[in-house]
């Protein structure tokens, strides 16, 4: 990641309804950033359930329409396999 993309880090622990709330109170809070990047960081998540795949997709949403770009930080395993499985990363970037 280059310095523009980790001017905002958001780290959630667990990909799930409760992460997902957070994640969400979280992007609502950020001030507008044009051109910038906010990642999400679930490299410390073992899995992702629905609610958190979709507080992803919203939040992917608001911020594209906000002109910025969200990317999701996870480690390998079952979170980019579910990304690609729903077919999710094919607009969020994934980074290790």
């Amino acid at each position: 990641m280059d310095e523009r993309e980790a001017a905002i880090s958001i780290a959630i622990s667990s990909a799930d309804v409760g992460g997902a709330d957070e994640l969400r109170r979280r992007i609502l809070g950020l001030p507008l950033r044009p051109g910038e990047t906010t990642t999400v960081d679930l490299r410390a998540a073992s899995s992702i359930d629905s609610a958190m795949l979709s507080a992803v997709v919203a939040s992917h949403k608001l911020l594209a329409f906000r002109g910025e770009r969200l990317v999701v930080a996870c480690r390998r395993g079952p979170l980019p396999a579910t990304f690609q499985m729903t077919g999710v990363s094919a607009y969020i970037s994934l980074v290790a």
